[in-house]
């Protein structure tokens, strides 16, 4: 279960964000793109278990699905309902992988004393 892996790293790239710490995480958003071979429910599972063990329950997490986007070789971009399926304006398979392979930590939000404490970070 690579999302393990996975979940360790979104934790560490959350804590090497500068002001962020154990104590002040209170939330975390992340993107898992239709092709990145990541299960969303399983990243969120792993998510809890990584958190939990670092004494860090209160932190809130997102895990959302991110559509894949292709661009087929006619020109067309689109985004499929399953990879299995043809370009919907010529029907082929040759494309181009635009956007939906990737794991991202989309936003980190903090607890910096005041009712705003918001911070964005990169995935791993």
């Amino acid at each position: 279960m690579h999302e393990l892996g996975l979940s360790e790293g979104i934790l560490r790239a959350a804590l090497a964000t500068p002001r962020v710490t154990r104590r002040n995480l209170r939330g975390l958003t992340v993107k898992v793109g239709a092709l990145s071979g990541a299960s969303v429910s399983a990243l969120e599972f792993c998510l809890n278990v990584v958190l939990e063990d670092g004494d860090m329950t209160d932190v809130q997490v997102r895990v959302e699905e991110a559509p894949a986007r292709l661009r087929c070789d006619c020109g067309h971009e689109y985004s499929p309902p399953s990879i299995f399926e043809g370009c919907p304006k010529c029907g082929g398979f040759d494309r181009e992988v635009l956007d939906g392979q990737d794991v991202t930590l989309e936003s980190i939000e903090v607890d910096d004393g005041e009712d705003q404490g918001q911070a964005s970070g990169a995935g791993p």
